[in-house]
């Protein structure tokens, strides 16, 4: 890819008000100083470890030590 190639995006929803926060939540991104992405980006990746938290413990059962001696 060229770094002067116009970049593009394609935002596609189900209302106008869809489309509408995608935009909005998209520039946010995309014009905003680097101290908002770095915020951006922490979030994201403690949802993401929340999620991969919650996908990993919550469909195992976890035995403690008094319940395997009972």
């Amino acid at each position: 890819m060229d770094d002067n190639e116009d970049q593009h995006v394609l935002i596609v929803g189900d209302t106008e008000e869809n489309v509408n926060k995608a935009q909005f939540l998209i520039e946010k991104v995309l014009y905003s100083d680097n101290d908002t992405r770095n915020k951006i980006k922490e979030e994201q990746l403690k949802a993401s470890q929340e999620i991969r938290s919650e996908s990993f413990f919550g469909n195992k059962k976890y035995l403690n030590s008094n319940s395997i001696l009972n």
